[in-house]
């Protein structure tokens, strides 16, 4: 991505560079985020001792007071004409923001918590940056690819179909280049609603809370308590929240909004994660298959009704901005009822992680359990 940020910047084009930087910021935050999963892989792999070192919640909190800077930074940023705030101090503001929301999630989770180090924290945060979304990329991508394929049959048999499939081709890796007004009239035909819904709704959730309950699976056997299950959880879930936060943000204007958004899918992400590990764990342990399947069932719903909340905020903007596109949108009933959805789900998984699941369990287990 650096590298074709630097081919942008030779060939001076604007559109592209925009894009490349961006793309390069979100996969340099990436990297960044898995340096503390690869030290502590490096030194097993030296044979070094584990130290005693705890993890201390409040540095986690304390660094969370710097969101707010970054979101005024990025909102800035974002807003201005100038070239080295879109392309650098905006892409930067990004980085910082999803790094310290992802911060502020684990200092939620580790309240309270004394057994986890921060090997543990670095091992189960990497587990949610990179092997879930692998497991989901994949699962959901088998499930694309016969509609993708009917999808694309279809268009190749209509004239239209075959506009729209020249103007993509000619975009190549810039989307910017693609006519917003296009996208917005293809976006609004009922049966592409219908099945953006369906996929988002229907068959996204039940893919990702199963591929959430990664970080608990090497220690289904021996069992974890209710308490720790959770926390694994919870730390893969914040994971894979950052991963989401990094490469589904979108530059331009809107950003604070699309990155206050994203904050929240976090908060989501680490709770239902937790909450699915959980009772992963209870029916690995003791066979409370009821426990489990509850469980699954509501970080589903709650997963669902997430996306269908900011899917339908996201139309209905699309719609207004499409329809009239000199005047200032204004607010709707659809828009506030997604709104106060989104923010009610966000504190209750900020309540659920703070308060976490009470450690009640007679099965021993080590600090470093399930690490």
């Amino acid at each position: 991505m650096v590298g074709l940020l630097a081919f942008s910047l030779i060939r001076n084009d604007q559109n592209a560079i925009g894009f490349s930087s961006w793309s390069a910021a979100s996969s340099i935050g990436f990297a960044v985020a898995l340096l503390p999963g690869a030290y502590w892989a490096v030194r097993g792999m030296l044979g070094r001792p584990d130290p005693e070192a705890r993890i201390f919640p409040r540095t986690w909190l304390l660094i969370a007071l710097l969101l707010p800077l970054t979101l005024a930074i990025g909102h800035a940023a974002f807003r201005s004409e100038a070239l080295a705030g879109q392309v650098v101090v905006g892409p930067l503001a990004h980085i910082g923001t999803s790094l310290i929301a992802a911060a502020l999630v684990l200092g939620l989770i580790l309240r309270g918590e004394g057994q986890l180090s921060l090997k543990d924290v670095s091992l189960f945060l990497t587990v949610g940056l990179t092997v879930i979304p692998l497991l989901a990329i994949v699962a959901e991508g088998m499930v694309l690819l016969p509609a993708g394929v009917l999808g694309a049959a279809w268009l190749v048999s209509t004239s239209e179909g075959l506009e729209l499939i020249q103007t993509l081709m000619s975009a190549g890796a810039d989307p910017t280049a693609i006519s917003p007004a296009l996208v917005a009239e293809w976006m609004q035909r009922p049966a592409i609603v219908a099945a953006v819904f369906a996929f988002t709704a229907g068959i996204v959730p039940p893919i990702e809370e199963v591929a959430k309950t990664a970080a608990v699976w090497p220690s289904m056997r021996r069992g974890l308590s209710p308490r720790r299950a959770f926390v694994v959880g919870a730390l893969a879930g914040a994971g894979y929240g950052l991963f989401e936060a990094l490469f589904l943000s979108q530059p331009g204007p809107e950003w604070l909004s699309t990155a206050i958004g994203r904050l929240g899918a976090t908060f989501m992400h680490s709770a239902t994660a937790g909450i699915t590990s959980w009772g992963l764990m209870e029916w690995a342990r003791d066979r409370r298959w009821m426990r489990a399947l509850g469980a699954y069932a509501v970080s589903v719903l709650s997963h669902a009704i997430w996306n269908v909340a900011a899917l339908s905020a996201g139309y209905e903007a699309l719609v207004r901005e499409t329809s009239a596109p000199a005047q200032a949108p204004a607010p709707t009933a659809i828009t506030a009822l997604s709104t106060a959805v989104l923010i009610g789900l966000s504190l209750a998984s900020v309540f659920l992680l703070a308060r976490g699941i009470p450690a009640d369990s007679p099965h021993p287990e080590s600090p470093s359990s399930g690490a």
